[in-house]
């Protein structure tokens, strides 16, 4: 008997055919802090077939501005 593992198909690196920018953030009630929302644009000619898998290695962070919709301070008091 014989048992053969295989570690998948062949990974391709795409990352001079695409560009992914952040195009928002969204706050996440379960983890309490921000994900960011990205748009993924195939920025070649080349049509790239899938399955595809992304992998976020870093994202840098920019500043964020909250708006204070409740009126009130932290400490229930109105602003």
């Amino acid at each position: 008997m014989n048992l053969v593992v295989s570690s998948g198909p062949a990974v391709t690196d795409v990352t001079s055919l695409v560009t992914v920018a952040r195009s928002g953030l969204v706050y996440n009630r379960t983890t309490n802090t921000f994900d960011s929302l990205l748009t993924i644009t195939n920025s070649s000619t080349s049509i790239l077939t899938g399955p595809l898998i992304l992998v976020i290695t870093q994202i840098t962070p920019s500043s964020v501005t909250l708006s204070n919709s409740t009126g009130l301070t932290s400490s229930g008091t109105p602003i």
